[in-house]
């Protein structure tokens, strides 16, 4: 399907204003907020796709007009986006405060709301590393693995020896270090 969506961006706005007035009139914490608004504009996402996105593709007869007609189609949902959000929430810039609290340990200060993203930035980047180790191992050492548990090849004994022997030989501990 070549479609050509100009309006994701305002799609994302759309979310991001959700998230904000949950907040700011409904009292609900932006950690609980962010999941909601990201469900409701999924939601918004798919009725726009089922309004718009299958009329086009239903009516135009080639690709290439379903192309032009999706990019004229998605320019004009983005031109309301904008519009109707700069008409409901006016162009002025807007702010909340949330976690603002100065947190002091020794000589360092930082906000809480800073400290939330640097923790949460620390975990996505954990959490990225450990996905990319195990896809290596998965991928690309599962062969060589499966050798060495079948004793086809040989692990070097000490450290400072550093061969691998081809052929079978038993496992040798190293070690323990004093």
């Amino acid at each position: 399907m070549r479609m050509l969506n100009i309006a994701h961006g305002d799609l994302a706005m759309i979310g991001a204003y959700v998230a904000y007035w949950l907040f700011t009139v409904y009292g609900l914490s932006p950690f609980i907020s962010l999941p909601v608004s990201i469900v409701l504009s999924v939601v918004f996402a798919v009725v726009v796709y089922q309004l718009l996105v299958k009329t086009v593709l239903r009516t135009s007869r080639i690709v290439e007009q379903a192309e032009a007609n999706s990019l004229l189609v998605f320019f004009g949902l983005a031109e309301i986006l904008r519009n109707g959000s700069a008409a409901l929430n006016t162009t002025n810039p807007r702010g909340y405060q949330y976690l603002d609290q100065i947190l002091t340990i020794g000589n360092a200060s930082i906000t809480a709301n800073r400290l939330s993203a640097l923790v949460g930035r620390h975990l996505r980047r954990r959490r990225r590393r450990r996905r990319a180790v195990s896809r290596r191992v998965d991928g690309r050492s599962q062969p060589l693995i499966a050798r060495l548990r079948s004793g086809q090849i040989g692990v070097a004994s000490p450290p400072s020896t550093m061969t691998c022997s081809t052929s079978p030989a038993p496992l040798r501990r190293w070690p323990a270090a004093a």
